[in-house]
């Protein structure tokens, strides 16, 4: 059936409406077309009470007392969100309010986590907002405990994008120590030192994570005995500093599951040091690992595969790290003995000289469910014999061969055969 058209022509109205038998509300008669003819009605007098409380709730804030539940959402609805954060957080934890917070204050933004309870997004928000745009000279310790005092029971995730650098030579940030200390529930932190914005007081170095930057924050990571996914991405690394955030990690963080270094500068000689920090006992529950364009070469993926041997990694990514063939044949030698279920050695100089292993990692890994392999010389002849071994694998759903010399119907030949798998378990 068609759908009925959402407009009336001129001629059909005058057909089927008599205009004489509408009276108008003028004529004290229900004008039965007008949907707002009640539009003058006198509000109940449960409204009127309900907007009174409305109205002075900034004085008296009630709403536990409240009986039923339908006058507490209607005092939820029409409730002012700019009111001070502490009254309204004290007195309210429904979602229903703030949801309808969140969305007023940013329009075109959405939580990733949908299942989180709407206060905790809108103070994990407010926080990170506030440090992203607050300059070390304003920094005030006796006004950042009122703020945590109020935010730290709900944040339990804090995502710094940005730092605002100091206008001086230390080019120090705003220190992490006494924040994370404060925030007890905190199990994801992401952080980055760069700057997004500093107008014309830019200089050389002002967005670089300082001395005193890495000791606040190690000290913070040491008190932070909940955290299970930290990530330090866009940051330049030397030395001394990854060998303090290897013992701070180690120590303050025992049941960390997630550890993203991304864009780091890190290095051989870095990882090594992060490497010797730790022991057989370090990050025992560490199952997600991201090091990301750190400048690794091959003797780094040696020392990769022996701190994963004897841990349960389920996601690794070194991409953008030239490790080259032998490199990566040092991490197939590994995967294998890994609950391994997304890899990604993307842009790692790779060659068709890992032909030999690729195809045995493709053949007889039972867990990789993701494998990105994409930016490497694999060439053609290479992805034919991919495509000739590739129906045995009955587990692994997606393999990226873009940008690998590799002709794009072959590509696409094997997708179709791996297409099948995605409706496996």
């Amino acid at each position: 059936m068609d759908n009925l058209p959402s407009t009336v022509d001129l001629n059909a109205y005058k057909a089927y409406i008599n205009e004489e038998t509408i009276y108008s509300v003028t004529n004290k008669f229900l004008n039965s077309i007008d949907l707002k003819w009640e539009s003058q009605s006198p509000p109940t007098l449960r409204i009127i009470v309900l907007n009174s409380i409305i109205l002075n709730w900034h004085e008296v804030p009630i709403l536990s007392e409240i009986p039923k539940q339908a006058d507490k959402n209607y005092i939820l609805e029409n409730l002012d969100v700019n009111l001070p954060i502490k009254l309204l957080s004290t007195h309210i934890r429904e979602d229903i309010f703030w949801n309808r917070c969140f969305r007023n204050r940013w329009r075109n933004c959405f939580p990733e986590n949908a299942n989180k309870r709407w206060i905790s997004s809108y103070m994990e928000k407010d926080l990170a907002e506030m440090l992203e745009n607050l300059e070390p000279c304003n920094y005030d310790q006796e006004e950042m405990q009122r703020i945590l005092e109020i935010a730290a029971p709900y944040i339990e995730e804090l995502n710094i994008s940005c730092l605002q650098p100091s206008m001086d030579d230390k080019t120090d940030h705003v220190p992490f120590d006494f924040i994370l200390s404060n925030l007890t529930e905190l199990n994801k932190l992401h952080v980055s030192y760069i700057a997004k914005k500093i107008g014309t007081n830019f200089y050389l170095g002002c967005s670089s994570m300082s001395p005193n930057d890495a000791t606040n924050l190690c000290r913070g990571l040491q008190k932070t005995y909940d955290l299970l996914e930290f990530c330090l991405h866009s940051t330049k690394l030397d030395l001394p500093m990854i060998k303090a955030f290897a013992r701070s990690l180690d120590k303050g963080c025992p049941n960390l599951t997630s550890l993203n270094l991304t864009n780091c500068c890190v290095g051989d000689n870095g990882f090594v040091e992060f490497i010797q920090v730790l022991s057989s006992e370090s990050f025992v529950n560490l199952k997600r690992l991201i090091l990301t364009n750190n400048f690794f070469s091959q003797k780094t993926a040696l020392y990769l595969s022996k701190m994963i041997r004897n841990r349960r990694i389920e996601h690794l990514d070194i991409s953008l790290n030239p490790i080259g063939s032998e490199g990566a044949a040092t991490i197939f030698s590994v995967v294998h003995k890994l609950p391994i279920k997304f890899l990604n050695i993307s842009a790692c100089s790779i060659t068709e000289t890992i032909e030999k292993l690729l195809l045995k990692l493709l053949v007889d890994n039972k867990t990789l469910f993701h494998f990105n392999i994409s930016n490497n010389e694999l060439g053609n002849e290479l992805g034919m014999n991919i495509y000739r071994i590739i129906g045995f694998n009955k587990v692994l759903k997606c393999l990226d061969l873009r940008n690998t010399n590799i002709q794009t119907k072959l590509r696409k030949d094997i997708t179709s055969v791996l297409f099948q798998n995605k409706d496996r378990l």
